[in-house]
């Protein structure tokens, strides 16, 4: 008995294009997160951005993480900026390719999925899981670390990429900001698009 498909042409066809969809939307998202803010210290007349790259904000003025001497912090947001630019490119392209072939009617027998698209989500799972794993061990052990990470009291940015503590007598917050909020919506957007090409498949 020959097996019959449990999708017809036009689910298959839906399939195909939602998982495009879906793709190229990860790849904005992670690309535009870079633009913004990954991580903030906050507080009474403190406001400390880290962008990834070779730069963060402090109330207003761009200082270099080297300069300051926290230039481990820098080589780590310089990979996540890197990370989520190739990311962003291999799901956007992942995504165009499946836009094609679609509608030059490839594929007829199953709903193949680029393997750059595959990679492009996995590249956005490493860069949000960078950031909060590796971040506090930078600080802390760049040539600043000892003397910026003595000065907190109750909870420290050199331990945890979330919490709060006081450091010279003033409460401040140090959290995950926009940008790597937008890099997991990033990431939980291609893992749809995973989902949608896989539950899509024409197995017949």
């Amino acid at each position: 008995m020959s097996s019959k498909s449990r999708l017809s042409d036009e689910e298959i066809a839906i399939a195909r294009y939602a998982t495009s969809a879906l793709l190229i939307v990860s790849g904005i998202l992670a690309i535009v997160s870079v633009s913004m803010y990954w991580w903030l210290v906050t507080g009474t007349g403190v406001n400390t951005a880290y962008f990834p790259g070779a730069s963060y904000r402090a109330n207003g003025t761009f200082i270099t993480y080297a300069s300051a001497g926290f230039g481990p912090v820098g080589a780590i947001f310089e990979a996540v900026l890197v990370l989520a630019i190739v990311a962003g490119a291999l799901l956007i392209i992942g995504g165009a390719l499946k836009v094609v072939s679609t509608i030059r009617h490839r594929e007829p027998h199953s709903l193949r999925l680029p393997g750059l698209a595959i990679a492009g989500v996995v590249l956005e799972g490493l860069a949000a899981l960078i950031a909060p794993a590796m971040v506090p061990w930078a600080t802390k052990y760049s040539s600043a670390g000892s003397a910026y990470c003595g000065g907190w009291t109750v909870g420290s940015p050199c331990s945890s990429y979330w919490g709060s503590g006081f450091y010279g007598g003033v409460s401040l917050r140090f959290v995950a900001a926009d940008g790597w909020i937008m890099m997991i919506g990033a990431l939980a957007v291609g893992v749809l698009g995973l989902v949608v090409w896989y539950l899509g498949r024409n197995p017949a």
